[in-house]
C-alpha cells in the first residue's frame, strides 16, 4: 500500500531557481535517492508533517486528530541493526519509542507511563508501517527508482535545512490524479521536502481505484538530517522522575486523547487496555484489494494460514499442523533477547513435542545466516524462512522476539512481544490447552 506524505507547519521559502544544471536525468536522480535510502545504516532525521484540512483517511482511526488538520513532528534516529529512537509530537499528544537493541521502552508523557520490553525492533518492518505518519517513508523512497517513468525534472531550487541553504533538484511525479513534488538534496540525495496534492474535495489513491484522500494536500519537510554515526547514548531512555512503569497504558478518557496510546500499541504490536474503537481497527491494502488488520487484540482470533520453506528445502503449512498446539517464534540472529528465548524454546521443544506441541522459528534473513546460526546453537526445531516478510506482515510483527501461540483448533491463545522466558511461555501454552499436570 502506498501512503501519502504529511504536511509541514511552516514552509521554508524557496529562493529563485538558479540556472538549471545539466547532467542528471530524472531517472538517475530517483535511482540515487533509492540507493541512498537503501544504504542508510546510522542516521537521525527530524521532520514536520501535517495536512491542509481535517483528516478523513479511510484507514485513519476516527477522531485521532479531533477532526482537525494533522500537525505533528517526528525525530527519528536509527542504527542498524536494532537501535531506534522515535519521538512523535502533535497537539493531541506525544510518544517516545526507544530501543538499544536489547530493551525497548515506550513512554507517553501525557499519561506519565512507560513500558519496558526485552525486545529489539525489526527496523525493516517499522519502515513499512501502515500508519504512514510515524516516520520518514523509507519504503517509498527506496523504491522511487521504479517511478522514474512518471517523473519530470522541474528544475533546481534552494531549501533551508538546519539553518543552511541546500540546493535541491525539484522533481514532479504524476500518480493517477495525485501530484507529488520532491525536493531532493543534490549532494546527499535525501528527500528534504515531499508534497502531495490532490483535487479539492478528495481524489483517488495512488492505485486509482478508491477514494482515500478527503483533503487537498500534504507536505512533509526535514528540519535536520544527520547521516551518522549516531552515539549509542541516543538509544537510551532516561525515565523521567515519577513516571510509572506499566504492562499496558491506561485507557484514554476520550478519543481525542488516544493519540499516544494508539501509536504505542500500533508501533509495538501490543494490546490496549481499553481501545477507543474496539478490539481491532481495519485498514485495507487497496492496491492488492486485500484486507489488512492491525493486530490490536490479536488474541482470540483465528490464526492466518501460511506456507514457508525450512532449511532442508521442505515446506511447512500451518493448516497442516491443525490438531497440535503451535508456537511461532519470530526472531533474528543479531537479536540478543532472541537467543535467550530460543534457548527456552529448544528446551520445551525437547520436552513437549511428544505432547503434540510444534515449535516453529521464523526468520527473514538469508538461508546461509540462518543455517550458520542454527548450527552454532544446536537448535533442532524447524526454522522457517520468511525472506519477503509475508508472514511477519500477517501477524503484525515489528519486534523480535515475538511469540504467537495457537491452540489445537487454530485460534490464537496468546501473543506477546519480548523475551518472556520459560514461565511466560508455559503460561501461554497452558492458555492454549496444554495439560501441564501430566509428565
Amino acid at each position: 500500500m502506498k501512503r501519502p506524505m504529511g504536511l509541514l507547519l511552516g514552509l521554508a521559502v524557496l529562493a529563485p531557481a538558479p540556472a538549471f544544471a545539466a547532467g542528471l536525468t530524472p531517472e538517475e536522480i530517483l535511482a540515487k535517492v533509492s540507493q541512498t535510502y537503501s544504504g542508510l545504516t546510522s542516521f537521525r532525521l527530524a521532520e514536520r508533517r501535517g495536512s491542509h484540512a481535517p483528516m478523513s483517511m479511510q484507514y485513519t482511526p476516527p477522531d485521532l486528530f479531533g477532526g482537525r488538520p494533522a500537525r505533528y513532528e517526528t525525530d527519528l534516529a536509527a542504527s542498524i541493526p536494532g537501535k531506534i529512537r522515535l519521538v512523535v509530537k502533535s497537539r493531541e499528544g506525544e510518544i517516545w519509542l526507544v530501543s538499544d537493541g536489547r530493551k525497548t521502552w515506550e513512554y507517553i508523557p501525557n499519561l506519565n507511563e512507560y513500558t519496558e520490553t526485552v525486545a529489539a525492533p525489526l527496523l525493516e518492518e517499522l519502515w513499512t508501517h501502515p500508519i504512514y505518519f510515524i516516520s520518514v517513508d523509507f519504503a517509498q523512497y527506496r523504491s522511487l527508482a521504479h517511478e522514474a517513468g512518471r517523473a519530470k525534472l522541474r528544475g533546481e531550487k534552494t531549501l533551508s535545512l538546519g539553518g543552511q541553504e541546500v540546493r535541491c533538484y525539484v522533481v514532479d511525479l504524476a500518480i493517477s490524479s495525485v501530484w507529488r513534488t520532491l525536493w531532493i538534496d543534490e549532494q546527499r540525495f535525501l528527500v528534504l521536502r515531499d508534497q502531495l496534492d490532490s483535487p479539492a474535495g478528495g481524489g483517488p489513491d495512488v492505485c486509482g481505484s478508491h477514494v482515500l484522500i478527503g483533503f487537498d494536500g500534504w507536505i512533509s519537510q526535514l528540519t535536520n538530517a544527520d547521516l551518522g554515526p549516531i552515539s549509542k547514548d541516543v538509544f537510551q531512555l532516561a525515565v523521567p522522575s515519577g513516571a510509572r512503569r506499566v504492562d499496558s497504558f491506561s485507557a484514554p478518557s476520550e478519543p481525542a486523547q488516544a493519540f499516544g496510546e494508539v501509536l504505542a500499541c500500533l508501533l509495538i504490536g501490543s494490546t490496549m487496555e481499553s481501545p477507543v474503537q474496539g478490539p481491532e481497527w481495519i485498514a485495507h491494502d487497496w492496491c492488492n484489494d486485500t484486507q489488512w488488520t492491525q493486530y490490536v487484540g490479536l488474541q482470540g482470533t483465528r490464526a492466518r494460514d501460511f506456507t514457508l520453506g525450512i532449511l532442508s528445502g521442505e515446506n511447512v503449512r500451518l493448516e497442516g499442523l491443525h490438531g497440535k498446539i503451535v508456537v511461532l517464534s519470530f526472531w533474528a540472529s543479531w537479536c540478543k533477547p532472541c537467543q535467550e528465548e530460543l534457548a527456552v524454546i529448544q528446551k520445551l521443544h525437547e520436552q513437549l513435542a511428544p505432547k503434540g506441541v510444534a515449535f516453529l522459528g521464523i526468520d527473514d534473513e538469508s538461508p546461509e545466516t540462518v543455517e550458520d546460526f542454527v548450527k552454532a546453537h544446536g537448535y533442532t526445531f524447524p526454522m522457517l524462512l520468511d525472506r519477503d516478510d509475508a508472514v511477519h506482515g500477517l501477524y503484525g510483527v515489528r519486534f523480535a522476539p515475538t511469540t504467537v501461540v495457537i491452540d489445537r483448533k487454530g485460534k490464537i491463545a496468546a501473543h506477546y512481544v519480548g523475551a518472556g522466558g520459560e514461565a511466560q511461555l508455559r503460561q501461554a501454552l497452558k492458555s492454549a490447552g496444554l495439560d501441564t499436570t501430566k509428565p
